[in-house]
């Protein structure tokens, strides 16, 4: 019901708030889901097409929330994801993961979608926070300063390689933390 005309301007005056059009609702919150759960989701239902910082069969999800659709670099979108006119937030994201075909019809993706919102949910909160660029953009210059300077056979036969590199314990003390594949290029 929408005030009348004189009280939202002396509501406007007097700074008191007055029914807000829902589009201006922020976005729901990060904890609405489970981001734990939502990588072994993600793992489970998306790795065999996607990687957070290499474009495989799908494009790249590192910084995918929030970001606009249809715009990663050197994939080729189709049409119907070019031409989308969105950022990736939980909404478009919850409605695209339910069925990506249905909410965007001509998109590449030809998954059958996510029919648990939990799961959705769960997903969502996980791309929010663990596909943060802060937390992702691994590129290959990262890797070779983390690695050090090259060690002789003799310096990596008398260390364990993960326990020798920085951040080798972090994963365990972030669960939702991506590790980049294992002898696969990144960035």
């Amino acid at each position: 019901m929408r005030p009348p005309l004189r009280i939202a301007l002396a509501a406007l005056v007097l700074g008191v708030s007055v029914e807000a059009p829902s589009i201006f609702a922020a976005d729901p919150p990060a904890t609405a889901g489970d981001p734990v759960n939502g990588k072994a989701v993600y793992t489970r239902e998306c790795t065999g097409c996607h990687q957070v910082n290499q474009t495989l069969v799908g494009p790249k999800h590192c910084g995918v929330y929030l970001r606009r659709a249809g715009s990663v670099q050197d994939y080729v979108y189709s049409d119907a994801m070019k031409s989308a006119g969105f950022n990736w937030d939980a909404k478009h994201l919850d409605d695209f993961l339910k069925s990506p075909i249905e909410y965007l019809n001509g998109t590449n993706m030809g998954y059958a979608g996510l029919d648990s919102a939990k799961e959705r949910a769960d997903v969502i909160a996980f791309l929010r926070k663990a596909m943060d660029p802060a937390v992702c953009a691994v590129t290959a210059a990262d890797l070779k300063q983390l690695s050090g300077p090259p060690r002789s056979d003799k310096a990596a036969a008398s260390q364990p390689a993960a326990a020798s590199q920085p951040g080798a314990s972090q994963t365990a003390a972030n669960p939702t933390a991506v590790e980049p594949p294992a002898g696969k290029p990144t960035g």
